[in-house]
């Protein structure tokens, strides 16, 4: 990784198990050899058709793949804000969670889902608040 690199992902598959009417089981290939480098302070923004892979790629990267699927293949490198490199992929649950919202974020293409319509927004914007601005729960409400 080069000294500025902050992401580089390469060679990420992803893949799907389905099963098979006759109760058989496959693995299908949905995502084959993306790869990327984000240098700091430089902004990308990922294009493609429908389907082509991009929020599936950026799921896996934050370990939030859907049940079903699982990554096949490839490395992605992150270097955190203290200078250490960690690789994203196959991360721990609390490794990632150490750096989700605080590090490394995703803007979901669906606003109208970014929120639980059941939970009251100010309890939802609070927890991130809690979690990754270091905020007690009187602050984070204030």
């Amino acid at each position: 990784m080069l000294a500025h690199t902050i992401l580089n992902v390469a060679g990420l598959s992803i893949g799907f198990r389905a099963k098979a009417s006759n109760g058989s089981s496959n693995e299908a290939l949905v995502l084959r050899g993306f790869g990327i480098r984000l240098e700091a302070g430089e902004i990308v923004g990922l294009v493609g058709a429908t389907g082509a892979g991009k929020t599936l790629a950026a799921l896996a990267l934050l370990g939030l793949l859907p049940n079903g699927a699982r990554i096949l293949g490839g490395k992605a490198e992150f270097r955190r804000r203290d200078g250490t490199s960690m690789e994203l992929l196959g991360a721990s649950e609390k490794e990632l969670g150490a750096i989700r919202g605080g590090e490394i974020g995703m803007v979901f293409q669906e606003p109208a889902t970014a929120l639980n319509p059941v939970l009251r927004c100010g309890v939802q914007v609070a927890e991130v608040l809690r979690r990754h601005g270091g905020m007690d729960s009187a602050a984070a409400k204030k």
